[in-house]
């Protein structure tokens, strides 16, 4: 699919399982964000984790708009390691 294991201290990052749950993780802190009356404490939490996912996105793959991206189809995009990421990681190549 395109993606690589990223070296870390304690062994290698599998991005795909990593975006995947990270997609996850995002489209329920928006579903809050969306649900919750603005600036409550749900609200900003939701906000929070939100925005970490997009930084953990970028880490990943170079792009903080890697889950902002909606198409009809999957779009691969190259990644700071020179290997390609889908933006919908859970769609098969």
């Amino acid at each position: 699919m395109g993606f690589s294991l990223r070296r870390s201290r304690r062994g290698y990052v599998r991005k795909e399982k990593a975006l995947i749950a990270l997609k996850v993780g995002r489209d329920g802190a928006i579903k809050v964000c969306i649900e919750a009356k603005i600036n409550t404490p749900e609200y900003r939490a939701a906000q929070r984790v939100s925005k970490a996912v997009d930084d953990l996105a970028d880490a990943l793959t170079g792009y903080p708009e890697f889950f902002w991206i909606r198409l009809a189809r999957s779009v691969e995009l190259p990644t700071r390691d020179g290997q390609t990421a889908r933006n919908t990681p859970e769609a098969k190549p």
